[in-house]
């Protein structure tokens, strides 16, 4: 039996938000991004000095006065890329190797004609909030090979690079992001999507519904509402998203290279998953 949908998280009424709300900037940012997908589909680069002057136009004001940030404008950029993924015929049938090489060879054009992202904040460092690059989403995506129909969770969905392959193929998505501000722009980019804001450390315990496919890039070091370095981080996000997947299900995860069943630090640990599931790659 199909499990029931999730109601979706609730946004602020646009009529009642103040103009620094989170839906105030999502709706911004959205208008900016698609003006950056109109140039990037025409292989027009985009400036910083040409970023500022769209942030600036759509926010009433410059950085310098408060109106946005820096990390404002690498998010419209982010969504930008959604965009453009979204604009592109659905994707009904598996990657072939030759298709799969022309995809990351254009996001990797889209990403060289974009601003490099030099400014981070400090709650973007605190919550490791590194979005995950589009020609490495288009990777996870070719070995996740989402379907029409199924649901698809991502537990720390970020501004949605990796989300939106699975939405091209039709998949049902099922998003959590526990920052208010990310969590409203994926409410903007995903109208359909449903949007939780929960420790994705903690999703097993938060959600009902059992997804057959979990794209997920964790954080690698750092837990909600825990100072310092925390290494057990990306394993707990993976062991709670795979303990909520469905039976015969599919978990792809982005994680650092030492989170490795070959690893010392890490053996008994994978084999402790072993219980829930296999490692196939």
């Amino acid at each position: 039996m199909e499990p029931q949908m999730i109601a979706p998280q609730l946004f602020n009424d646009p009529a009642s938000a103040n103009t620094n709300g989170p839906d105030i900037r999502a709706a911004k940012l959205l208008t900016v991004a698609n003006q950056i997908a109109d140039r990037l589909h025409a292989d027009t680069a985009i400036t910083r000095a040409d970023l500022s002057l769209l942030m600036s136009e759509a926010f009433g004001g410059s950085d310098a006065t408060g109106a946005w940030t820096m990390r404002d404008g690498y998010d419209a950029c982010e969504a930008a890329q959604v965009v453009l993924i979204q604009r592109s015929p659905s994707q009904a049938t598996p990657f072939t190797v030759d298709s799969l090489s022309s995809f990351v060879e254009r996001a990797a054009g889209h990403l060289a004609r974009l601003p490099t992202q030099t400014v981070r904040s400090e709650a973007q460092i605190a919550r490791q909030q590194f979005s995950t690059p589009l020609p490495i989403s288009l990777l996870a995506d070719s070995l996740a090979a989402p379907r029409s129909g199924e649901v698809v969770l991502e537990p720390s969905a970020g501004n949605g690079l990796l989300a939106v392959h699975a939405a091209r193929a039709g998949a049902r998505l099922l998003l959590n992001e526990l920052d208010a501000d990310r969590a409203a722009l994926l409410h903007a980019l995903f109208p359909q999507a449903h949007i939780h804001q929960h420790d994705g450390a903690q999703l097993h315990h938060r959600l009902s519904q059992k997804p057959s496919l979990i794209l997920m890039n964790p954080p690698f070091s750092v837990a909600s509402n825990v100072d310092g370095a925390f290494p057990d981080a990306a394993l707990r996000h993976v062991s709670s998203a795979l303990a909520r997947l469905a039976d015969g299900g599919r978990l792809v995860a982005i994680t650092g290279a030492s989170l490795s069943p070959d690893h010392p630090s890490w053996r008994e640990a994978f084999v402790r998953l072993q219980e829930r599931g296999r490692v196939v790659f």
